[in-house]
């Protein structure tokens, strides 16, 4: 084969993988973008800000599903939402106005229902006086009123007070005395700086109580004494710390919500009066320290939100006594280490959420005292692994598996099979070639046959994890952990590892041995003997197989090494310190991206000494040949680490790799060097290209004898006769 024909086959090979792993990824990418809600076995992808509004988006409804929208939203949030949406309706004012039966309410107020004044906007700098006392609403929101004059509201009888959005900087001692039917009080987003003691006196019906979205930095907790019915209270989004102080006992307490201040440090006293509690809400202060007995006394809870806090670690029996929780949010906490027990005693727990955190420690038996878990929230889908039971877990994916599936999407189970045989048959038969046929160049035939050895095992790998992924189909989340678990992985991760590192080494040989026969002068080196390649070919196996048990031995207690993921892929391309992360980027960087450099110097050197020397040089054409052959061989296979090795350095670096890309280096990528490698280096050698034609001439010819006896066999088949019956030629 002359130049120009290596040439032309060696592009038009490198052209077809690049579109083909152009057209996998792209066919690969998750169809929702980031932002959005993937609807459940549906390609319909629903934008954030339309997830739990009360709408169903998706056609099974789970944009809307009642413990998601809990889990994503909180109670607050969530009733809050329902509040909007209740006073969301457009009230003809002026068709209600008919109905009321009060007077003395300012001009542009409006009275409606009967008994209620709504002056919204109207730039008031005092509560109005003069209106009937039989008024039970005062909706003042978005006015200038800077103090509550206790004569104000003396004669009226209200059961609502709503004067958000205004300018209160305090609220005097006994100004709500005589409101002792009050039921809700909304005092949001104003500049209320500190409470005072009595501030509320007087307030022994109230219902609801809303301080958030203030500057308040202190709290009187006497201040809340008379507060016996108060069932929800909202203090979040101050700077409220709370050092040393203890709220009084308030019976009725259900909700408190202290989100967005200032807490650093939880004590067992803090919270230890309020038994009846159902929720608390502590997210996103800077608690660094939470009590052991923090939580002791409030067996009632039954939604604790520590999310986005400082906490590092967590008493082991934290929250022993809060058998009743049923939601628990830890996520976004830079914890190290999760107790064994963390959850022992926790039947009823039915959500958790773990989002930001790295468990390194995590096992099965963590959520193995939480029978009724149904959604959990991970950092990475990894984890998802480790809680077998339960129905809902987020991430849904890493890119390559999903709940259900080991191999997520259709693509990826194309893409590995068509790779998978491919591979096999490829080296299989290049094998069986170089076995079979008498090579001048003994050296040479011995090298590819180990380079197709070593690909071969590849191909072995892949028919594996193809396999698995048949037997998994639709029940990979049950037996997830034990799959990546399990001794079976850990040898197919050893086998990628074998395969990948005896091809890298073995390219870096070949490419030194091209070098010295070609580059080096009047030639000086001469190609090494059978023996002494078999030697290097021996100690390349031994390293390569020792590579890959090393971590083996190393972590010998677990298969974490291998077992970080569906594909048991030892090159790790989704996070950058897991188990035996030093030991990973030595083989990604100190081997293969050092033998990645090494080829391309010695090719460089290579070609810039045969354009120099062509003109004198006595060089066969066969080894010109080979170095154009064997440049097509380096460039592809370049190609394929080069991705991970940039990969491992970006992970390395603190950034994030979608899933996306994940996928499709590590099922597409990494692999598809071993099928392109025996087309390549055998499929394009004159010799074989001639083998080839004797076996299609041998099929040519069979195909000419089955035509010629088959048209023998018509010769005698039955023809008609006159009298319309059929007679066959020897009848006649």
């Amino acid at each position: 084969m002359h130049y120009w024909q290596i040439i032309l086959v060696g592009s038009f090979v490198v052209i077809f993988v690049i579109i083909y792993a152009v057209t996998i990824f792209f066919w690969s990418k998750d169809t929702c973008p980031i932002g959005t809600f993937p609807c459940y076995n549906s390609t319909t992808c629903v934008p954030q800000r339309n997830v739990c509004n009360f709408h169903k988006d998706c056609t099974e409804g789970d944009d809307e599903d009642p413990a998601l929208c809990a889990n994503l939203s909180g109670s607050l949030n969530m009733i809050s939402r329902t509040l909007s949406k209740s006073s969301a309706k457009k009230f003809d004012y002026h068709n209600l106005y008919p109905l009321c039966s009060l007077t003395g309410f300012p001009k542009g107020c409006l009275c409606i229902l009967q008994f209620r004044i709504v002056c919204k906007n109207r730039n008031l700098t005092e509560i109005p006086i003069g209106i009937s006392d039989n008024v039970s609403h005062l909706i003042l929101s978005n006015n200038s009123i800077g103090v509550i004059n206790p004569a104000s509201i003396a004669n009226y009888n209200l059961k609502v007070l709503h004067l958000e959005g205004n300018t209160l900087q305090t609220i005097a001692p006994q100004v709500f005395a005589q409101q002792t039917n009050m039921e809700r009080l909304f005092l949001m987003k104003n500049n209320l700086q500190e409470i005072k003691r009595g501030s509320f006196d007087g307030l022994i019906n109230l219902l609801w109580i809303f301080l958030n979205h203030n500057h308040l930095t202190y709290l009187e907790m006497d201040a809340f004494n008379d507060l016996r019915s108060l069932e929800w209270m909202d203090l979040s989004n101050n700077h409220l710390s709370l050092e040393n102080e203890t709220f009084p006992p308030l019976p009725q307490l259900l909700e408190l919500f202290l989100s967005n201040n200032n807490v650093s440090r939880v004590q067992g006293r803090t919270f230890s009066q309020l038994t009846n509690l159902e929720l608390l809400c502590l997210k996103n202060n800077v608690i660094r320290f939470v009590s052991v007995n923090s939580f002791m006394k409030l067996k009632n809870l039954r939604e604790l939100n520590l999310y986005g806090n400082y906490l590092t670690q967590l008493p082991n029996k934290l929250f022993d006594s809060l058998s009743s929780l049923g939601s628990l949010y830890l996520g976004q906490n830079p914890l190290y280490y999760l107790p064994r027990h963390l959850f022992y005693k926790m039947e009823n727990l039915q959500s958790l959420n773990l989002d930001g955190i790295e468990i390194e420690n995590i096992d099965l038996s963590i959520f193995s005292t939480t029978p009724n878990l149904k959604s959990v929230y991970f950092k990475k889908y990894f984890y998802c692994t480790f809680a077998p039971r339960v129905r809902r877990c987020r991430p849904l994916s890493d890119g390559i598996s999903s709940v259900d599936q080991l191999l997520a999407k259709p693509i990826l189970r194309y893409a590995i099979w068509i790779t998978c045989f491919v591979t096999c048959i490829g080296n299989a038969m290049v094998i069986y070639e170089r076995m079979t046929s008498r090579d001048e160049n003994k050296v040479l035939s011995l090298v590819i046959k180990n380079l197709a050895a070593s690909d071969f095992i590849m191909g072995i790998y892949m028919v594996i994890i193809a396999g698995y992924d048949l037997k998994f189909r639709n029940i990979y989340n049950k037996v997830a952990h034990e799959w990546i678990s399990s001794w079976p992985c850990t040898f197919a991760g050893v086998l990628a590892m074998v395969s990948s590192e005896v091809s890298v080494l073995l390219l870096v040989f070949m490419s030194v041995e091209r070098f010295l026969i070609i580059a080096v002068p009047f030639g000086r080196f001469s190609s090494i003997d059978v023996k002494k390649c078999a030697l290097i070919l021996g100690c390349i196996w031994i390293l390569g197989v020792g590579l890959a048990i090393i971590p083996v031995l190393q972590f010998y207690s677990s298969t974490k090494f291998y077992g970080l993921n569906a594909l048991c892929l030892p090159l790790h391309t989704t996070q950058a310190y897991h188990v035996g992360w030093e030991y990973s980027a030595f083989i990604v960087l100190g081997i293969n991206f050092v033998s990645l450099i090494t080829i391309t110097l010695v090719y460089c050197i290579m070609f810039i000494s045969i354009l120099r020397t062509r003109s004198a040089t006595t060089l066969p054409r066969k080894d010109y040949e080979f170095a154009i052959r064997f440049f097509f061989i380096v460039f592809t296979n370049g190609c394929c680490w080069f991705p991970s090795v940039l990969v491992n350095v970006l992970l390395l670096l603190g950034k994030e790799i979608s899933g996306d890309l994940h996928a499709w280096l590590v099922v597409f990528i990494l692999p598809i060097n071993s099928a392109i490698n025996p087309i390549l280096y055998t499929f394009t050698t004159p010799k074989y290209r001639f083998n080839s034609k004797k076996v299609l001439v041998f099929f040519n010819m069979i195909s000419q004898s089955q035509r010629s006896s088959l048209e023998k066999t018509t010769q005698g088949q039955t023809v008609p006769s006159s009298g319309g019956a059929f007679l066959t030629s020897s009848s006649i």
